[in-house]
């Protein structure tokens, strides 16, 4: 049996995330969730999932910092060729 592939949605918003988690793992992947930056980028260097789904807009005052942590991934050796 193939392994599963691994998603991190990385997302503060918990019914966004429970709803992206529900259909991807009807379609039979692994999801993982973080729901702020800093935790999603230690679950990317921890876990190494296929694909990461990256909001780009954190906190009350809509900040796009999920830019800024596409940008510190991708100039990651380890995280670099992983889609986001």
């Amino acid at each position: 049996m193939a392994e599963r592939a691994m998603i991190l949605i990385i997302e503060d918003d918990e019914d966004t995330v429970e709803a992206m988690k529900i259909t991807l793992e009807a379609e039979n992947y692994r999801v993982l969730s973080a729901f702020n930056p800093d935790e999603g980028l230690k679950k990317a260097r921890d876990e190494r999932p296929d694909l990461i789904i990256l909001d780009v807009m954190f906190g009350k005052k809509e900040k796009s910092k999920g830019f800024d942590y596409a940008i510190k991934m991708k100039q990651e050796r380890a995280l670099a060729p992983v889609p986001i």
